[in-house]
Order: structure tokens, then C-alpha cells, then sequence
């Protein structure tokens, strides 16, 4: 069983981080981003059409805020799913123990 409480918490806070990370960056380095943003749509064979705006730090709580809230309803929902499918499946890992082999005596 999956504490589905737990997986939101994991999922909502390692979207968050992601996220803060991203605008934190956006907003120190505004020129480097936006050439790493150009070029990650080149790799991808898109004519880069999009252009940074400035960041505030309203933009960025809201954000931060929302895809919190966001990864903790999908870790939930995920974490409701597992736990009522994996136990209708009864799923069992087993794992061998190995034996302690005796060592010989010398005479």
C-alpha cells in the first residue's frame, strides 16, 4: 500500500522545485535562458517562437503555488490508483536468502 498523502507530497514538491529552479534561472540569467529555450526547439526541429517576459515575483509565487498543487492531485490520484490496483493483482516480491555456507575445518 501506497500512502497516496505521502506520493502528492513527493510528486507536488519535486514539480515545485523543478519549477522554482526554472524561474529563479529565468530570472537571473533572462538572455542565457532564452537562447538555452531557442536552442532546446532547435533540437527538437521547432522554429523557436517564443520570447522570455520579464519575471515577477508574483508570476513566479503563482506558479510555484499551481504546479505544487498540481503534482500533489496527480501523485494523490496516482497513489489512489496503485493502491487499488496492485491490490486486486496480490503482487508478491520474493526474495531468496542466501544460506551461510559452513566452512571446512582443517585437520
Amino acid at each position: 500500500m501506497v500512502n497516496k498523502y505521502k506520493l502528492g507530497l513527493v510528486i507536488g514538491s519535486f514539480v515545485w522545485l523543478m519549477h522554482l529552479i526554472r524561474t529563479l534561472l529565468i530570472a537571473i540569467f533572462p538572455a542565457f535562458m532564452q537562447s538555452y529555450l531557442n536552442r532546446i526547439f532547435g533540437l527538437h526541429l521547432i522554429q523557436p517562437v517564443y520570447t522570455l517576459t520579464t519575471a515577477t515575483r508574483t508570476k513566479g509565487i503563482i506558479l510555484v503555488v499551481f504546479t505544487f498543487a498540481v503534482g500533489y492531485l496527480v501523485g494523490m490520484i496516482f497513489g489512489c490508483l496503485w493502491n487499488k490496483f496492485m491490490k486486486q493483482s496480490k503482487v508478491k516480491i520474493i526474495v531468496a536468502a542466501k544460506k551461510p555456507v559452513a566452512k571446512k575445518r582443517r585437520r
